[in-house]
């Protein structure tokens, strides 16, 4: 099973960008000379704690409370498609046995029964080793080097708010890899399965909620997740207390495209680099 830890230091997309001109006069031969100095710009490390707490997924975040979390702008993948930009809350916290994630995510209520892509979708990724790319493969410009090295939870919000979805809805793990009601599946980013159809694990847990669940009606929506610290999948990522592990979020609007959302049409938080969680006792 694969392991990753980061010491905390700096880390995002470094980006070299020109100086403006500066002009000095040599007062002996009244020759101007201009000098132009390079700088560079490294976005600022996104850093969060998860510390041990009670959570029940169950799409509501009142046992977030006290838990300290990051409001991030997500926007689009290297700023290509133009999309209109989304706010996240996101927090991480862990007990004994598994780690839970949440995203209270700003947008109007899309919900579709019988179509998957007409309903909101949220994404969550951690890298699994130290060369995945920090658009878990959604960017062309990274796409190479996050495949086989993301773990994501990819959500299609095909089952009603407050229903358990994942692969450990029903109090089992599944195998497969694939939720096939609720479609909360983890997938690693070479193949869109765990490990294959056959042989994959997913012992996801979710339950989303909206705060006005209204058809276009604005307000939040909640998505929670949990997954144990181990899994004992090779494909997974396996946290450890102390470790630093590398989260990024993607959501999915269906105002975004004419038939709902395309794989390509969406916002991310990697557009500024990772988000660095570290599990603490």
């Amino acid at each position: 099973m694969r392991r990753f830890a980061l010491a905390i230091g700096v880390l995002g997309l470094v980006a070299a960008s020109c100086g403006g001109g500066e002009t000095v006069e040599d007062t002996t031969t009244t020759a101007v000379t201009t000098t132009t100095s390079p700088t560079t710009t490294t976005i600022p490390v996104r850093t969060l704690v998860a510390p041990q707490a009670s959570i029940v997924v169950d799409g509501s975040d009142g046992d977030w409370a006290a838990v300290e979390g990051l409001r991030l702008k997500m926007d689009s993948v290297h700023g290509v498609y133009g999309l209109d930009p989304a706010w996240v809350d996101v927090k991480v916290a862990h007990d004994d046995t598994h780690v839970f994630v949440l995203m209270r995510l700003d947008d109007d209520f899309n919900w579709d029964p019988d179509d998957p892509r007409l309903s909101a979708a949220p994404s969550v990724a951690w890298a699994i080793d130290d060369m995945a790319g920090v658009a878990h493969g959604a960017g062309d410009t990274d796409r190479d080097a996050s495949f086989g090295r993301t773990d994501i939870w990819q959500w299609k919000l095909a089952c009603p708010s407050g229903t358990d979805a994942g692969g450990a809805a029903a109090g089992t793990v599944s195998d497969g890899g694939r939720d096939p009601e609720c479609s909360l599946d983890d997938l690693v980013a070479s193949t869109a399965y765990d490990d294959a159809p056959d042989s994959g694990e997913n012992s996801l847990l979710g339950a989303w909620s909206h705060t006005d669940p209204t058809e276009d009606a604005f307000g939040s929506y909640v998505f929670e997740f949990s997954r144990p610290l181990d899994t004992g999948d090779a494909d997974d990522l396996q946290f450890s207390m102390g470790d630093v592990a590398l989260l990024a979020l993607a959501y999915w609007d269906p105002d975004n495209g004419p038939d709902g959302w395309e794989p390509d049409l969406h916002v991310v938080s990697s557009y500024e680099g990772w988000i660095e969680v570290t599990l603490v006792p």
